[in-house]
């Protein structure tokens, strides 16, 4: 199975998350103990009241964040 790749935009979809419904960016991944890539999600805060934050996830927490209507 085929990963997302390095600056990909993802939408959490796993539910009890603090993420769950935004949309990060990939900004590593690696495997975890039994070879299923994790994906590190970096988060922006609002600049002037929340710092960035990034939040762990597996393959079936996350999908590809919709595109943007034009």
């Amino acid at each position: 199975m085929r990963g997302y790749e390095l600056g990909a935009k993802l939408l959490v979809v796993t539910g009890g998350d603090p993420h769950t419904g935004r949309v990060g960016v990939v900004e590593n991944t690696f495997t975890d103990d039994d070879g299923d890539p994790v994906y590190a999600v970096r988060f922006c805060g609002d600049r002037d009241n929340f710092p960035h934050h990034l939040g762990y996830y597996l393959r079936d927490e996350v999908e590809p964040a919709p595109r943007e209507q034009d």
